[in-house]
């Protein structure tokens, strides 16, 4: 009886794991969570648009005249901003759309607009009631601003500021936010990582490198919040310094320490580093051989993941909510297509064709 009995409880504990690895096989295999939120433009006419990630639902979610761009779901998944430009007035405002409205109504979110002639990805904060930004002015100055969502209000998070403040990124309690600056002298073209809280106060200087002829830029905050990723690229071409060389650097919090991660031999620094939600890895794009390529690094064991090659300008990584894959948009002149990459296999799908009537990009991936 006791042979019997142990036997079937080994087989119904085999059951059981067979079953456990079945059912997560299923999981990664099955549709993609959240929602993918992007831009279409068709001639002078530009508006948000919002679809499933296999691309069969796409919904309008801005309308009216003007250049609608660059949305970012909230983390929450309950809203989504966008920033329009009008071109009768030259200004520029940000405006939200809520998603658990059975109409979708674009609402104007800020209190003010402004004349600047470039913009950054529009950030919300950790518990979706702050979005930070930085814009650039005609006289090339770039400011950081914060907007609280409940009142639409705009505020210059340094007031005054004669520095070149740009490319924030929040810490993911939501204290703090990291950025790049020329800081402490305006005239520098040279720019290293500093922190400080929403109200623009306890600066902290984390890199020093711009001694050395480094660029430090991009940060990109972790999702366990102990490093920081970053670019790191010669501003003078050709030249080699001490505390290279160009790539992707991760910092430590904890010991203040940096460190390469990546060597990329001709960095895209546009856009930040992505993590993945679970911040296994870092998705970036490099030029090699003048073709963009696009990364996907293990953090851990820094190791690339094997993907398929893919012609094309890359532009908006941004990952899916259960960091399985990520969307970008790919230029081929003369149309534009999204496509995911699933991380697992390595091999991409085309979720939005190339369409001769419109042109689609900034696509951003939310939700839960």
């Amino acid at each position: 009886m006791k042979r019997f009995k142990t036997k079937r409880t080994f087989s119904y504990l085999l059951l059981l794991l067979v079953t456990a690895l079945l059912l997560t096989a299923c999981a990664d295999q099955g549709p993609y969570s959240g929602a993918i939120a992007y831009q279409r433009v068709v001639d002078t006419d530009s508006q948000i648009f919002i679809m499933d990630p296999q691309g069969e639902v796409k919904t309008p979610l801005s309308q009216g005249q003007g250049w609608d761009f660059m949305p970012a779901i909230s983390p929450d998944g309950d809203r989504v901003a966008y920033y329009r430009f009008n071109p009768n007035t030259q200004m520029t405002t940000v405006y939200e759309v809520d998603l658990t409205q059975a109409a979708f109504e674009p609402k104007l979110l800020t209190d003010i607009g402004i004349y600047n002639i470039q913009f950054g990805s529009l950030k919300w904060s950790p518990d979706s009631g702050s979005i930070l930004y930085a814009s650039i002015d005609s006289l090339d100055i770039s400011d950081i601003y914060i907007i609280d969502v409940a009142t639409g209000t705009v505020r210059d998070v340094f007031e005054e500021t004669i520095f070149y403040d740009d490319a924030p990124d929040w810490s993911p309690d939501g204290s703090q936010f990291v950025f790049a600056s020329n800081r402490p002298n305006r005239d520098d073209p040279l720019t290293n990582l500093y922190l400080a809280d929403p109200d623009g106060q306890k600066l902290i200087r984390l890199t020093d490198s711009n001694q050395n002829g480094w660029v430090d830029t991009q940060p990109s905050w972790s999702p366990d919040g102990e490093k920081i990723a970053f670019w790191r690229y010669n501003y003078i071409i050709g030249e080699t310094f001490e505390g290279g060389p160009e790539g992707v650097w991760l910092l430590d919090l904890a010991t203040n320490e940096v460190s390469l991660l990546y060597q990329a031999q001709t960095p895209m620094v546009e856009n930040p580093p992505a993590w993945s939600s679970d911040g296994r890895y870092l998705a970036f794009l490099e030029i090699l051989d003048n073709q963009q390529i696009l990364r996907v690094i293990d953090v851990n064991s820094g190791e690339l993941v094997k993907i398929d090659a893919l012609d094309g300008q890359k532009r908006s990584l941004s990952w899916s909510p259960d960091s399985r894959a990520l969307v970008f948009s790919i230029f081929t002149d003369p149309s534009v297509a999204m496509f995911i990459l699933d991380v697992n296999s390595g091999e991409f799908s085309e979720i939005l064709e190339e369409d001769p009537l419109a042109l689609i990009g900034d696509p951003h991936w939310g939700g839960q």
